[in-house]
């Protein structure tokens, strides 16, 4: 699981990256400057996208979104070192983020004898970077088998 936390942000926060993966951080998981993923004339306000931290989350999965928001949010100012200015957030509570067990070795499924297809953030990988490159992966090797 993860607990999600995306906030619209009044300014913008001094990051060294649009985002950041923690391997060993108590409560984050992933940082987003989500905003960076635009062209800049499309960019109408800085937003950030956290993750909480695999553990972290699945130890508070029952916690209020509250709770939960502030702890996110306290740990983000830890890390960045200042004070976040929040116009908005929302709190999410993502019960099946990433998968467990994948198949680093087979990027789909495919048996065209039933028409079953089977491809996703489970295969080749655990983002949704995974999910996208499978399903364009799979979508190209139908088309060529007709």
């Amino acid at each position: 699981p993860a607990w999600t936390w995306i906030a619209a942000l009044e300014r913008d926060i001094k990051l060294p990256h649009p985002a950041i993966e923690f391997k060993d951080h108590p409560v984050l998981g992933w940082l987003s400057r989500d905003h960076t993923k635009r062209p800049a004339e499309l960019r109408p306000e800085p937003v950030l996208v956290a993750h909480g931290a695999g553990i972290w989350s699945r130890v508070h999965i029952e916690d209020w979104k509250d709770a939960v928001a502030a702890a996110i949010r306290a740990a983000i100012e830890e890390v960045c070192g200042e004070r976040l200015r929040v116009r908005e957030s929302h709190t999410h509570r993502w019960r099946y983020a990433l998968p467990t067990h994948t198949t680093a070795d087979h990027l789909f499924f495919s048996d065209k004898s039933l028409g079953l297809h089977i491809c996703g953030d489970g295969c080749g990988g655990t983002r949704m970077e995974s999910a996208l490159t499978t399903g364009w992966l799979l979508a190209a090797a139908i088309k060529a088998r007709r």
